[in-house]
């Protein structure tokens, strides 16, 4: 995390962006599946309707990625109308 000074008034912390995948994490990122920004992600479900393979669902109020089953076509990132998803 980065400490980011705002005009020397406040300081504040810089999250990276949350991306979680099912599976293997070292391999999700290897192969170029899909990752979800949870920072955007409003929970709508649009990406899981268009993806073919069925990689995507909803665990405990939370969007996620099955890597086992994605094969980082994209069709969820242009579904996605908050531009949550990248490949």
């Amino acid at each position: 995390m980065k400490k980011i000074d705002l005009k020397r008034r406040k300081t504040i912390l810089a999250l990276p962006a949350l991306a979680v995948c099912v599976g293997t994490m070292a391999s999700a990122c290897a192969k170029g599946v899909a990752h979800i920004n949870h920072f955007k992600c409003k929970g709508c479900m649009q990406c899981a309707s268009a993806c073919s393979q069925g990689a995507i669902s909803k665990v405990a109020g939370i969007v996620r990625v099955d890597s086992s089953k994605c094969t980082g076509c994209g069709a969820c990132v242009y579904e996605c109308g908050n531009s949550a998803i990248s490949v």
